[in-house]
């Protein structure tokens, strides 16, 4: 994928590119988006994240292996493993085997990562989640196999 075909990804999601560059075989993407047109309530909504992509991501058979990073960069949100994420600072947005087992593409991380967001938000000034989050660690790898496994989709 080309710059034009990158950035036209996330601006379908409602993200603004605030710069794109590339160094050491990584795409990094500075987007931003502001989380509190979907509200009927008056907060701070706008989030800046940078998305780091691993050039081996496009293309390759293993792609998987290197899914793409997202961190908030105005710490709105605490960054805490209830909040989805890692100690690294980087967004949670799935299992780690679910992208490889539906065979996501950049537009699923895009979306996925919109998704736990928008979600946070719900928590924080409506008081109710949207998303029905796994546990993390082990449990929420268990969680997501029972689900696969039993909720297979048509």
């Amino acid at each position: 994928m080309n710059e034009k075909q990158i950035t036209s990804l996330f601006k379908r999601k409602g993200f603004v590119i605030n710069k794109y560059w590339e160094e050491k075989g990584t795409i990094l993407v500075d987007i931003s988006k502001d989380y509190s047109k979907g509200f009927n309530i008056e907060f701070n909504g706008y989030l800046n994240l940078l998305v780091k992509i691993n050039k081996n991501f496009f293309g390759n058979e293993c792609k998987y292996l290197f899914n793409p990073a997202f961190y908030e960069l105005n710490n709105v949100i605490p960054k805490k493993v209830k909040n989805h994420f890692y100690i690294d600072g980087s967004i949670c947005y799935a299992p780690p085997e679910r992208p490889l087992n539906e065979k996501w593409q950049l537009l699923d991380y895009i979306e996925a990562v919109d998704s736990v967001i928008n979600d946070w938000f719900n928590k924080e000034y409506i008081g109710v989640s949207k998303l029905h989050g796994l546990e993390h660690g082990e449990k929420g790898k268990i969680q997501y196999h029972y689900l696969k496994n039993n909720f297979k989709q048509k």
